[in-house]
């Protein structure tokens, strides 16, 4: 893992999205759910619960591999690094950025024993499947 790493554990929320680009570079989106909670002080003690939604991006046959697996409430294991990009609004004039998460380690978590043939670590699971 290096050092700009996110891991993000949650359920899909939505079936991956995988289009190309010109030149067929695959690329597929991914919206994950994680549930989070706290005590809420001011409210009697009352637990409140809170799910927050992650937007995250694979490239290759990793994009390939998720769109082919992954359904919309599978529970899934991702590492993603951080990346801001810069671009010109040229109806504005002004410079935007845009934040990514793309992603760099997956585990099919609902599917038992899949895991990311495009990494190397062996934090288990078995050999991928043919494809």
């Amino acid at each position: 893992m290096s050092k700009n790493s996110f891991i993000v554990l949650g359920f899909v929320g939505a079936d991956p999205e995988l289009r190309y680009t010109g030149n067929g570079t695959p690329i597929c989106k991914l919206d994950v759910a994680t549930d989070d909670s706290y005590i809420d002080r001011k409210n009697n003690n009352t637990r409140v619960e809170v799910t927050d939604w992650h937007r995250l991006t694979a490239f290759d046959k990793r994009a390939e591999l998720i769109a082919q697996y992954v359904k919309k409430g599978d529970k899934i294991y991702l590492e993603a690094k951080h990346k801001t990009r810069k671009f010109r609004d040229e109806e504005q004039g002004k410079d935007r950025y845009v934040e990514e998460f793309i992603i760099t380690f997956v585990d099919f978590m609902t599917k038992k024993g899949v895991r990311d043939p495009g990494d190397d670590d062996q934090r288990g699971g078995e050999d991928f499947p043919p494809v």
